[in-house]
């Protein structure tokens, strides 16, 4: 159970680790226990100021990992932290205190500017109005995003023909 404290909900956030669809019958075999986490957080804290300037404690996760092929379902009621949780993950909203790894780069020790060129290049992120182009396919609009980073069409295009299909999302 990973506890948010948010200010505006009692509710424990919580998360849930499946095999998923990437990794379906690996974890009957005991592949994860083996694998090195691509996401990893010790002792992470994060605060806000309130209303009064006082500091909130919205966060507060003594450790977190998943591995490669897992899927992770956070749980939780409104304002017990899941966005929070996962803005601090993709290096959008930087945590008080603690360290945030993914795929072995510490993303809290990044400046700004270099947290988002690796959150371009590496974490794929849809926030919760999904802020997607309507007029785009899905393939179209995760190809879009590889164009941010300096890939070609081409490339673009074979990348998220590759990622969908990994979700089981492609034709």
């Amino acid at each position: 159970v990973i506890h948010g404290a948010d200010y505006r909900s009692s509710s424990p956030l919580q998360h849930v680790v499946s095999e998923g669809l990437l990794g379906r019958g690996l974890a009957e075999e005991g592949v994860f226990r083996h694998v090195q986490p691509v996401i990893l957080t010790e002792k992470l804290k994060v605060e806000f100021r309130g209303p009064a300037k006082e500091l909130v404690p919205v966060l507060d996760i003594p450790s977190f990992e998943a591995k490669a092929g897992e899927q992770v379902c956070l749980v939780g009621g409104s304002g017990s932290g899941k966005t929070t949780f996962l803005n601090v993950l993709a290096g959008i909203t930087p945590a008080t205190e603690g360290r945030v790894s993914i795929d072995g780069t510490d993303i809290m020790a990044l400046a700004e500017g270099s947290r988002d060129k690796f959150r371009a290049a590496n974490i794929g992120y849809v926030f919760q109005s999904f802020n997607l182009l309507q007029g785009l396919s899905a393939r179209e609009n995760v190809a879009l995003a590889g164009t941010f980073v300096g890939r070609g069409p081409g490339a673009s295009r074979k990348r998220a023909r590759d990622l969908l299909k990994r979700l089981e999302l492609g034709h």
